[in-house]
């Protein structure tokens, strides 16, 4: 990134091979219209708003180090490498096709809506391996869309406990795109909260009696059994009020 710091990088196939994206990316951030990124240029962009162009690739979001708000929904990207993008405080990649989100180095990051993308659990593990610790709940994670025909996103209670207790995320799903609802270990009835109105749900669960939930929140002790351990934990959890 030598020369790039003193200098900039030509807008073509090498450095952007995205036609979409290049084409974009001239025509918002070359101020002077030379097909050449400054370095001046590129540190001016702190938010990019790149929705629905079809993007397949975004090589070249790496020049882009005062990001601090990057929206890429409803494209076609299967990968989205972000390290260097250091400063991002709010990713939107919802809607793609992402197999691998990198967003290691991304220390500052606290809002991320990533559902209906296909991060199966190694991806989401790795994710979530490095997202920042919030000194203070209240980091949001949108990740799952229930019902979705495109949502493709594989997690299980271990990843959401390590958000919630681990890293102090929270974590939301949806069933109708618009209302969104915390995810919590133990709310079977789906309703944002954990009470006594969850216990009949895993009862009948536990029995056959009712499907189980996509997102496999009966799986209350985390241990990838279930079983009446899930119960007996629920029941804890009330008691306690926790």
């Amino acid at each position: 990134y030598g020369w790039y710091e003193r200098q900039g990088v030509p807008i073509d196939q090498d450095h952007f091979p995205d036609e979409a994206f290049r084409l974009n990316v001239a025509a918002a951030y070359d101020s002077d219209q030379d097909n050449f990124l400054t370095w001046t240029e590129a540190q001016a962009v702190t938010d990019m708003v790149m929705n629905g162009l079809g993007i397949e690739d975004l090589t070249g979001i790496e020049y882009f180090t005062e990001l601090t708000w990057l929206s890429c929904y409803e494209n076609n990207l299967t990968k989205l490498q972000l390290s260097k993008n250091t400063k991002l405080k709010g990713l939107d990649c919802h809607d793609n096709q992402l197999t691998q989100l990198t967003i290691k180095n991304c220390g500052h990051l606290n809002y991320l809506r990533c559902f209906n993308n296909r991060l199966n659990q190694g991806a989401m593990k790795n994710l979530i391996v490095h997202l920042p610790t919030c000194e203070v709940s209240g980091s949001e994670m949108e990740f799952y869309y229930e019902g979705s025909a495109n949502e493709g996103n594989n997690i299980n209670m271990a990843h959401l406990n390590d958000l919630r207790n681990n890293k102090n995320w929270q974590c939301y799903f949806t069933k109708n795109g618009t209302d969104w609802l915390h995810l919590l270990p133990g709310d079977v009835n789906r309703d944002g909260q954990v009470t006594s109105a969850d216990v009949e749900p895993l009862v009948n669960v536990l029995l056959g009696k009712s499907p189980a939930p996509a997102i496999r929140v009966d799986d209350v002790n985390a241990d990838y059994k279930f079983t009446i351990a899930d119960m007996t934990k629920l029941v804890e959890m009330l008691v306690s009020g926790r």
